[in-house]
This record gives structure tokens, C-alpha cells and sequence, in this order.
């Protein structure tokens, strides 16, 4: 090599070279730092949590691993970016085509990436967790798992449900705090309302004292009275606040009171109305 071709190769190690170890650096850098925060940031939610189940922790692990990824895959776009920009390499044309391809795979994959972004936004907003009643996508169920795809429910039948999180449009949550037991009564006209108010009355002061229901239970229940005046029946309701998915079992309790209280008292064995998991009849 002659003189002047060692001096302009000197010169652009100096400048060009130089850029390029540092646009390295920095990318490698950032990448240290953003991991370290997802890290400590996961950590954070983990140590302020009351009582993180395990669904609960990898929602947090998928979190994490999610916006790592993209955060990853940001910064090396960005770097050889700046890399192929100090090679004296056009890049405008490569973005033009990265355009046109990006492009071309969002409308062939349009599905896809709405089923991501929609459980993206079902971890960011922790619209349900694993375990809880839901209704999505006109489907009802105990939420088994969720990923950033879809959705699986499991019925009270039995049967699993898998729902693409991109059609999920109104989330139905049951489980959310706390829950409400609903106990329909119906009785037909024959029956004297003031002896069947009188019983019922009873079967929720036994319930309320029960120390074992009290467990499910987080405020006493409530006789409401005449609810409605049905076709052929009288309809009477008791109702009360529970801990969360525990109204089934104060409503069975409640229900199997009533029926030995009638029986007992010789009133007319009553009906009962389906109430549902979010307290529906």
C-alpha cells in the first residue's frame, strides 16, 4: 500500500471507524441498561404484590420477555442502521423496502398481529387473570391460560374454548373483587306472603349467623322482598355480598335452608330462578 491510501484508510478508522465502534457500544449498552430495568422493574411488581400466584408471575416473566424483545430488536434495527449509513451504503432504499415488506406481511398477516396487540393490551391492562369467571367472544368460562394470541376459557360443562384475543370486544368479568350471591324465590299466588316472608326472613338471620358462611361472605345478606309479580308466581329475592367465585356456595346453603324451612313450616315448595355467575337470572 503506498502512502496515501494508508493515510485514507487512517482517516476513515479516525472518523467512520470510530462512529462505528461507537454506535456498538452504545447499542450494546442500551440493550444492557434496558435489561436491567425490565429486570428490577419486574422484581418491583413481584416484591409489592399482596399474593402473586404463579399465573400471576408469568404474566409478569411474559411482560418482561415482551418488551425486552421489541426494545432488542428497536436498537439493533437503529444501530445497523447508523452502521450501514457510515459504510457509505444508501439506506433509503432499504427502508423503502423494509416499508414495502412490512406492508405486504401486515395485510397478510393482519389477524395475527391484531390477535398480539389485543393480548398485549389484555397484559398491560390486566383486563382478567387465570382463574377468574369471564365472558368473551360470546363464550363463558374459568379463564385457564392466557398468551399473547388468545384466550382459553374451560365451561361449566367441561369443554375448552379457545378465543383469538383480536375478537375479543367486551370482557364480562365476574371475579373481580368481590361477587354477588342471588337467591330467586317463586312462589305462586296461593301461598300466604306474609308466612313465606316470615320464613325466608329466617333462613337469611340462620345464614348470617353460620361462622362457616360466613367465611364466603363479606357483608351480610339481604332480603329484598317482592321482586316481581310473575305470570303464575310471586318472585322474591335474597341477595348478599361475597368474597370472589364463593356466591356459588352460599347459594346452595341458602337454597337448601329455604327448602327445609318450607317444608317445615308446610308452605309450598318453592321454585328457584338461575342466577348466573355475575348475578343474572
Amino acid at each position: 500500500m503506498n502512502e496515501a491510501t494508508l493515510t485514507a484508510a487512517g482517516d476513515w478508522l479516525a472518523t467512520h471507524g470510530l462512529r462505528i465502534v461507537l454506535i456498538v457500544a452504545g447499542a450494546w449498552l442500551l440493550l444492557q441498561l434496558i435489561d436491567r430495568s425490565v429486570d428490577r422493574a419486574s422484581r418491583t411488581i413481584e416484591s409489592r404484590a399482596t399474593r402473586l400466584e404463579r399465573d400471576q408471575r408469568e404474566r409478569v416473566v411474559t411482560m418482561a420477555g415482551v418488551f425486552h424483545s421489541l426494545a432488542a430488536v428497536a436498537v439493533f434495527a437503529v444501530a445497523a442502521l447508523m452502521i450501514l449509513s457510515e459504510l457509505a451504503i444508501d439506506i433509503a432504499p432499504l427502508i423503502a423496502g423494509a416499508g414495502l415488506l412490512g406492508l405486504a406481511i401486515g395485510f397478510g398477516a393482519q389477524t395475527l398481529v391484531k390477535d398480539l396487540l389485543g393480548g398485549l393490551f389484555i397484559l398491560l391492562e390486566d383486563q382478567f387473570n387465570v382463574g377468574d369467571g369471564v365472558r368473551v367472544g360470546g363464550v363463558s368460562g374459568a379463564v385457564e391460560r392466557i398468551t399473547l394470541r388468545a384466550t382459553y376459557l374451560r365451561d361449566a360443562d367441561g369443554t375448552r374454548h379457545l378465543v383469538p384475543n383480536g375478537e375479543i370486544r367486551v370482557v364480562s368479568n365476574s371475579t373481580v373483587g368481590w361477587s354477588r350471591a342471588i337467591i330467586d324465590v317463586r312462589v305462586g299466588y296461593d301461598q300466604d306472603t306474609g308466612r313465606v316472608m316470615h320464613a325466608l326472613a329466617q333462613v337469611v338471620a340462620e345464614t348470617n349467623a353460620d361462622p362457616e358462611l360466613q367465611q364466603h361472605m363479606l357483608e351480610p345478606l339481604v332480603l329484598n322482598g317482592l321482586e316481581a309479580l310473575d305470570v303464575d308466581t310471586m318472585r322474591l329475592r335474597i341477595m348478599g355480598k361475597t368474597k370472589t367465585g364463593e356466591q356459588d356456595a352460599v347459594n346452595r346453603a341458602v337454597r337448601q335452608r329455604i327448602v327445609e324451612r318450607f317444608a317445615a313450616e308446610q308452605i309450598g315448595l318453592p321454585m328457584f330462578g338461575r342466577a348466573t355467575r355475575d348475578g343474572g337470572i
